[in-house]
């Protein structure tokens, strides 16, 4: 079953899917046209997005992602208008159970949070040094560490069962392109898992947005076709078989599971059918 949703972190506008009576399965981010320095965060349903909103705060959320308790959740929030190295990351909850709090400070860009495999640090994406790394921070903020560094460029991290996986790109090639890498976080080991296909794009072209499903076996992600156009593909983790999911003819763009991994939600844009 493939649900739509309106985009994780691009404008938003029109009239919400009515609510259902149901948990939530997804937290997006919203940016209302009217409000575009100001983000929403939404509950959503394989149904669509619920009435419930998180509490409003200045600036633009994005890549917000739920705990495995269902309850606590993590973002990033821009806090200068327009302007990447402000984002820092924040938690919060669900239901309002625990007030929402601050975790990085600082004059970098910090983003693509996610919780580790067992839920007890948030990794993240940052260019602090110069270089964009996937780092690691306990739950308050403190002991923040690279995971790794072999000299490149990476982001989008996501975890299951104490695998990483992540999109990587070498800016001293002189074609980069975003590959999936995977991290063994008690072999402490790193390898590519695609090859980032061959499409273009005026950033570095290739693979992102990796989401592992809930048991770990499969990863959806996508991959830029062209500058306006990417296409949701899966890796199926044991084979290393990668292949597409849907047509072509639009943009998908960060994809994720439903708890149960019987639904996939996906940002799409398809232009050509209004």
């Amino acid at each position: 079953m493939l649900c739509l949703l309106a985009s994780c972190s691009g404008g938003g506008g029109g009239t919400p899917i009515p609510s259902v009576n149901v948990p939530a399965e997804l937290v997006v981010c919203r940016s209302e046209r009217d409000s575009p320095g100001q983000g929403t965060l939404r509950t959503a349903t394989r149904r669509g997005l619920a009435d419930k909103r998180l509490a409003d705060a200045a600036g633009v959320e994005s890549d917000v992602r739920i705990h495995p308790d269902g309850i606590r959740i993590v973002f990033a929030r821009e806090r200068r208008g327009n302007d990447a190295d402000s984002r820092e990351i924040f938690t919060g909850t669900v239901d309002g159970s625990a007030l929402e709090r601050r975790l990085t400070t600082n004059d970098d860009r910090d983003d693509s949070p996610c919780w580790n495999s067992d839920g007890t640090k948030i990794l993240f994406s940052s260019n602090r040094g110069g270089r964009r790394r996937i780092w690691s921070m306990a739950l308050d903020g403190t002991d923040a560490d690279p995971l790794f560094d072999d000299g490149s460029e990476q982001t989008d991290p996501d975890a299951r069962g104490g695998l990483v996986v992540f999109s990587r790109w070498d800016l001293l090639d002189p074609t980069p392109r975003r590959t999936l890498w995977m991290f063994d976080e008690v072999a402490l080991t790193a390898w590519p898992v695609t090859d980032g296909g061959v499409g273009t794009s005026s950033d570095v072209p290739g693979d992102k947005d990796p989401a592992f499903s809930p048991d770990g076996a499969v990863v959806l992600f996508t991959r830029s076709t062209s500058d306006d156009a990417h296409r949701l593909m899966k890796l199926t983790v044991a084979s290393g078989i990668v292949e597409p999911v849907g047509g072509a003819d639009g943009d998908d763009r960060w994809p994720r599971w439903s708890p149960h991994g019987d639904s996939i939600f996906v940002a799409r844009s398809r232009p050509d059918a209004g």
